[in-house]
């Protein structure tokens, strides 16, 4: 084979059946986060403008259908910026979560990201040298770390304004609970929340996690916890 002649065809079905491990021409067994990456990565590495002149046109039209892909896809992913606090319920739960979303929808994993919200509260709360009761919610967990932490207090600017705030979080962390236990999945309950009641959820777990982890305190160490976005849909989340 001459040096320049490019991969063979077996060359290229080893390396996209075998090593990327395509399946029937689609991308299957890959979470949605990593799909996105797949496509940026084609993006970067064989821009528009890398092909002939009269295909470029076709380039950039696929590459916007493409590209508001990617943004449904990471949508739809349950994303994790890693600052350091680590907790292996956490992380089944984010695991659990991200499959539950992608393959049957927001109702599907309301149950195991309110896990990963109470694990990751629990965890912050180890973290600073707390000692919660074993049997402790999410509420409870929530005022010790905003009782006890300095850095996660309130500061000068608006503070009032900032802790009434802060406040109507509680209450509605307070809410989750039984949302979590009698309108999920966590139990075979008849009644379920609806996609956007879901998506809500998700979103009040996600905001509740910055809150009280933003990047400007407790010495930017700890783990923030980012969940799929609300205006995100799945396949069957089209009724919403």
């Amino acid at each position: 084979m001459r040096a320049d002649a490019g991969l063979s065809e077996t060359e290229m079905m080893s390396l996209v059946h075998d090593y990327i491990r395509v399946d029937g021409g689609y991308l299957r067994g890959f979470s949605c986060a990593r799909q996105a990456k797949i496509v940026d990565g084609v993006f970067r590495f064989l821009p528009v403008d890398s092909g002939p002149e009269e295909q470029r046109p076709t380039g950039t039209r696929v590459k916007e259908q493409l590209a508001g892909a990617v943004t449904r896809l990471r949508g739809q992913a349950v994303q994790v910026d890693d600052r350091g606090v680590k907790n292996a319920t956490v992380e089944r739960a984010i695991r659990d979560a991200d499959l539950l979303i992608r393959e049957h929808g927001k109702t599907s994993g309301v149950h195991r990201i309110h896990t990963a919200l109470h694990g990751y509260l629990r965890s912050l709360c180890l973290h600073h040298g707390l000692a919660p009761d074993d049997g402790a919610d999410a509420t409870r967990l929530l005022k010790l770390l905003r009782t006890l932490v300095p850095a996660l207090q309130t500061g000068l600017a608006r503070k009032e304004d900032v802790a009434r705030v802060q406040s109507a979080l509680a209450t509605i962390v307070d809410a989750l609970n039984p949302i979590r236990n009698q309108a999920s999945m966590a139990h075979p309950n008849d009644g379920l929340l609806a996609i956007a009641e879901a998506a809500l959820v998700i979103r009040c777990c996600a905001i509740s996690a910055q809150l009280h982890q933003p990047e400007a305190r407790v010495e930017r160490r700890e783990r923030w916890l980012v969940v799929g976005r609300v205006s995100a849909r799945h396949p069957s989340d089209r009724s919403a």
